[in-house]
């Protein structure tokens, strides 16, 4: 019964398959004679077209695999550069936690260090004559002197600004103002017009400062200090310069102020 149905099935789809060819001839005949061609050369027609159009596709298929490629290749260049760059940034942000910039702490004491601070334990240790040389050297170094009235060599500052510059140093403090020597050179104070003459680019050896450590804790910052003999340019040969520090001071900052200073060259060692 079964071989019955399946010899059934099989001769129904034979049949179809020929009805189908007969439509597909007679079609093409009807469009033969409608084009007043004969049949076997409008299916060589057909045919080269459809030989054509397997071709263009083709070609379509292997255009489109080469841009995809290109723009694979680009992307992944694309993410090559991104990784590196964000590879770059996190060593640099490491650079900076390991090594971070002290430049903000050398600006604050160097006015210090220049003038060669001997150590006090809190602000109202320092001498008059300290705390207003101390001043005039932080004018000097990180003023704009360009702004002020000048003659020659030397520029015209008021003492108001001096002042400012020791209560950037130390906080509040007060100043007794008066001609000073710095080195070589005399800070000359005009009282009547309440304004010092100072050097603009004074010659003076002294001391160069670099920071050997730094203690963090809350607004308290803990700097110890290495100072290194200044020395001339016609003495800067890497043969004949002196690598040692000759003395290191503690600086005790609160709040970006100097509120102590301590030497501590025998704890390090002088010369190490």
């Amino acid at each position: 019964m079964d071989e019955k149905i399946e010899i059934g099935t099989a001769k129904t789809n034979i049949e179809a398959a020929k009805t189908d060819t007969e439509t597909t001839n007679i079609d093409t005949k009807m469009l033969a004679e409608t084009l007043k061609i004969s049949q076997a050369e409008l299916e060589s027609k057909i045919k080269g077209m459809y030989t054509e159009y397997k071709e263009k596709n083709k070609r379509v298929r292997i255009f489109d695999r080469k841009r995809y490629t290109t723009i694979g290749l680009l992307i992944m260049a694309m993410a090559v550069i991104g990784l590196f760059w964000t590879v770059w940034n996190a060593v640099i942000l490491v650079n900076k936690i390991i090594k971070p910039d002290y430049n903000e702490y050398l600006n604050l004491v160097e006015p210090t260090v220049i003038a060669d601070t001997p150590a006090f334990q809190n602000t109202s240790e320092i001498s008059a004559t300290n705390l207003l040389t101390f001043a005039v050297w932080e004018v000097i170094l990180h003023s704009k002197l360009e702004d002020y009235d000048k003659s020659f060599d030397v520029v015209f500052v008021p003492q108001a600004d001096v002042e400012k510059a020791a209560k950037k140093l130390f906080g509040e403090c007060e100043i007794t103002h008066k001609t000073i020597k710095i080195g070589d050179y005399t800070a000359l104070y005009n009282e009547s017009k309440r304004q010092y003459v100072i050097p603009m680019e004074p010659k003076y050896f002294s001391y160069h400062a670099k920071i050997k450590k730094v203690i963090k804790s809350n607004d308290t910052i803990i700097l110890t200090v290495a100072l290194y003999q200044d020395t001339p340019t016609w003495q800067q040969n890497v043969d004949r310069i002196e690598t040692s520090a000759l003395k290191y001071m503690r600086y005790t900052i609160i709040k970006n102020k100097i509120t102590k200073v301590e030497n501590v060259s025998g704890k390090y060692g002088a010369n190490e």
